[in-house]
């Protein structure tokens, strides 16, 4: 979706953060080539497009994050006994820091 690496004080990897559901690993949503534009031709990048998506779904309800080391441990541990939770996006405690993760559908 974006930079792998961390860039905030707390850092959100949906869905481990790189190739979303749905999305072909060209980045594009199934079903959609192109967007044209008057001047230029643009390639949907369906990964990345999700981010508003999550945004608005963690207005609406809370979504909880788990604090783990990589996509990996979530999957395997942490996802089930996790430790450290949190709320993504809108409702996120300003004190919260880490790398979370978690499943999130749109």
């Amino acid at each position: 979706m974006g930079y792998p690496g961390q860039l905030g004080h707390v850092d959100f990897y949906p869905n481990g953060g790189k190739e979303q559901p749905n999305c072909d690993p060209k980045g594009r949503m199934k079903g959609v080539q192109l967007i044209y534009s008057i001047q230029h031709l643009f390639v949907a990048s369906c990964s990345h497009s999700r981010a508003p998506m999550f945004f608005t779904k963690s207005i609406k309800s809370q979504v909880v994050a788990c604090r783990c080391s990589s996509w990996a441990e979530f999957r395997k541990a942490c996802k089930i006994n996790c430790r450290d939770q949190i709320i993504f996006g809108e409702h996120v405690s300003p004190t919260a820091r880490g790398k979370y993760f978690l499943d999130m559908a749109i």
